[in-house]
């Protein structure tokens, strides 16, 4: 890689910075990114143009990630559905103990007989609703609390888990197979991108990328090309969900178990050393 460690942290910052963008895009300015980031301007300028990690606008003004959009969109749709059922259910609730507090007025006022007791009556009743109105005042500031105030950190929990999926994922790549570099960064992306497109969710997507891997590093093989084929083979079989492919790779597995090669075969073991990622 060109710029080694150095344009990976680049890299992760630029996605950070598009994380907190409205769209998930940023304008192009070079200089402007730079000293936000702290990094020379040119060597943003080549991780942002020469590894076809970042898409443009047709206006050429604006660049993004097109991986990291997709991952955003399922994030934030998530995000919306659950914030629609929040507020579904406190508003359920909230009928609930309205209807539950309704008092019944009480109409004959003819006679003194029923005029006393009524008097003694209106006295409790107006106990019973000073408490029924702080309840509904403390119910009330109980639902604005609930679905008000925990808006932000949901939605910045809900960025953070993910981020941090992702950043175990290149964690556990880099410790079976080895250093990374923005190309394979985008690979790794993608391929959660192509399961969870296929209906599989966003968690299974990372076991299953992270199963590929760990059947690489069984199989001491060291580079992404390896990995990718798995993940490639099992899009072709159909297998988008961990127990459908861990029940194919146990039949793999019996199948070849007389054989001395491994059940991942030969033609993927002598691209070994071949290709950018290597």
């Amino acid at each position: 890689m060109k710029y080694g460690a150095e344009g990976y942290g680049i890299y992760f910052m630029l996605l950070e910075r598009l994380r907190d963008e409205p769209t998930y895009m940023s304008i192009k300015d070079y200089n402007t990114l730079a000293f936000d980031l702290r990094v020379d301007a040119q060597k943003i300028k080549s991780v942002i143009e020469d590894f076809g990690l970042f898409s443009f606008t047709d206006d050429g003004k604006c660049f993004y990630s097109e991986g990291f959009m997709k991952r955003m969109e399922i994030k934030d749709s998530k995000t919306k559905a659950r914030s629609k059922a929040g507020k579904k259910g406190a508003e359920k609730r909230w009928n609930e103990q309205k209807n539950s507090n309704a008092i019944a007025k009480p109409l004959n006022k003819d006679s003194k007989a029923i005029t006393m007791p009524y008097q003694n009556d209106g006295k409790e009743s107006k106990v019973k609703e000073t408490k029924v109105n702080k309840s509904k005042v403390n119910h009330h500031q109980e639902i604005q609390e609930k679905n008000d105030e925990p808006v932000a950190p949901s939605v910045q929990n809900s960025k953070s888990h993910d981020d941090d999926d992702f950043r175990n994922l290149l964690t556990y790549y880099q410790q079976n197979i080895g250093v990374t570099n923005p190309v394979v960064v985008q690979q790794l992306q993608e391929s959660v991108n192509d399961f969870t497109e296929r209906k599989t969710s966003l968690k299974e997507s990372y076991d299953i990328v992270r199963f590929a891997i760990e059947l690489t590093a069984k199989n001491n093989v060291h580079n992404w090309n390896y990995v990718n084929k798995i993940l490639l083979n099992w899009q072709s079989n159909n297998l988008f969900t961990l127990s459908n492919i861990k029940a194919n790779q146990k039949e793999r597995s019996k199948q070849h178990s007389s054989d001395d090669e491994n059940p991942w075969d030969k033609k993927y073991k002598d691209q070994e050393e071949k290709g950018f990622w290597g």
